[in-house]
This record gives C-alpha cells, structure tokens and sequence, in this order.
C-alpha cells in the first residue's frame, strides 16, 4: 500500500468511527425519551391512550375479571387474532406468542421472566399482548407484532409498554445467548451492543433485555415518546407491605428463575373500550 492510499485508508476508518459514535450517542438520545417507570401494575401511556390493562402478579387476579383471549406460549414468533378458540374455557388453544384484537375483547399473555408487551393504537380500536424471551426477539417475534399491526395501525400511532421482567442483574446468560442477541438477525445495531449488554463473572453475561426490545423498536420506526418501560424485576421485587406476613409471598412477580418449575405465571391484559 503506498503513502497516498495508507492515507486515505485511515482517513476511511477515521470516518466509520465517527459515525457509529454519532450512531450510539443518537440511540443514547432516543432511550432519554422513552419514559422508564418504576414499578407499576398500570401503565401511564396506555391508560392515557384510553385502554384498559394490567400487568398481574402473585395475588392480583384482576385479569380474571376482563376474561381474557390467550394462546398456549412457545417461545415463537406467531402472531394470531383473538378467537373463542383462545378462551378461559378452551381446552385446545392454538400456539402462539402473540394475540391481538379489533374489537372489545381482552387479550393477555402469561410470563415469568420473560417480556410482557401491551402494544395499542392512539387512533384506532386495536390492541396486542406479546410474549417476548430471549429466543422471541432473537426470532424476530416485534417484527412480526408490528408487521400485523400495520394492517389496523399505522406505526405513529402505537403506544407500546414493556411490563416487568428479568432486570439486567438477574438475567445471567452463557455466550451462546449474548451471540444471539448480537446476531444480525436480532437487529440490535452493533453500536448498541455495548449498552445492553454487560460482562458478568467468569464466563457468565448479562443482558438488559427491556433495553435490547426498546432499541429494536425504535429502530423499526415506532416513536420513542410512544414507548413505556416498567423497571420492575420479576426475580428480586419485593412487596413491602407484606413482608411482615409470613403466610403471603413477600415478592410482587412470579419467577421461573426463582422459584422453577410450577412457579405460577404472571398475566398482562389490554383490552379496548
């Protein structure tokens, strides 16, 4: 290489460089505007857009009162319309990761760590519960959510809170899940890695998956203001004003990190008016 292209090859990266760093600090700018709550059972960008929900734990059994439409989860990217094949009395739903609706029903989804999504249009009768693991996203299951909404809602108009889940201290992970989150198909842009996910002790790692989704969504074109994050962990909260109680659970969510296998679920609702 001579001295005239050595130049010009350094100048090249010199320029790369700086546009990821405008590129991350624009993701930087982005998160700022989504609101991060703290722990609710109701979020505010939903109840201002004039939805009923809940995001239900270990006691509240509030979602039995709106008879919600659910599928039978299984960690996929299936999205599908409300149906009476998905109610309470069903003996055989359909599988799916995602349930949306049109009209007055009640959709929900079941989790214990994983992410709950209450998706909704600020202009039009349309609601959606997602459920999103770490094999969901890295699947592309909020490509499929908002490609399905597309055909009820235009994308300014959606309202999107990210219920409680695994926060990023609890959710420890070996490298074959952090490849996956960094894997093209994931579609967190490389700039972003570096904000989601964190090196833990040994071989162990550690992932902001509230984080991770909120990026992606962001980068599908949904408007960060429009976007709710609850900062709740499913492992570790606790319900102070039970502790004292020693026949009630102290902690506010069901956790399969926890508590394994037969834990219980925790339901999130939406339901148009």
């Amino acid at each position: 290489m001579n001295e005239q292209d050595s130049i010009f090859s350094c100048l090249y990266e010199i320029s790369n460089t700086l546009a990821m760093a405008d590129r991350a600090l624009d993701i930087v700018n982005a998160m700022d505007k989504v609101l991060w709550s703290p722990r609710l059972v109701q979020s505010t960008i939903l109840s201002r857009a004039g939805y009923k929900h809940g995001f239900c734990g270990i006691g509240d059994l509030t979602y039995q009162t709106v008879t919600p439409h659910h599928c039978r989860q299984v960690h996929g990217t299936k999205i599908l319309l409300a149906s009476d094949a998905m109610l309470a009395t069903s003996e055989n739903r359909p599988d799916a990761d995602g349930i949306y609706t049109t009209t007055s029903n009640a959709v929900a989804v079941k989790t214990a760590d994983c992410l709950p999504l209450l998706i909704a249009s600020s202009t039009s009768k349309f609601a959606m519960a997602v459920h999103a693991g770490w094999r969901g996203l890295t699947s592309g299951i909020l490509r499929n959510a908002l490609k399905c909404s597309a055909s009820y809602a235009s994308l300014e108009s959606l309202v999107i809170c990210i219920g409680p889940s695994l926060s990023t201290d609890a959710f420890e992970v070996g490298r074959d899940v952090v490849d996956r989150i960094m894997s093209e198909d994931f579609g967190l842009p490389e700039v972003a890695w570096p904000l989601a996910v964190v090196k833990g002790c040994h071989d162990r790692w550690h992932i902001d998956l509230q984080l991770a989704a909120a990026i992606q969504l962001y980068v599908a074109g949904v408007k960060t203001e429009n976007i709710e994050v609850i900062r709740s962990c499913t492992r570790t909260d606790i319900n102070q004003s039970t502790q004292q109680d020693q026949t009630i659970k102290p902690y506010v969510w069901h956790s399969y990190r926890r508590e394994g296998q037969g834990c219980g679920s925790n339901w999130s609702w939406i339901k148009p008016l």
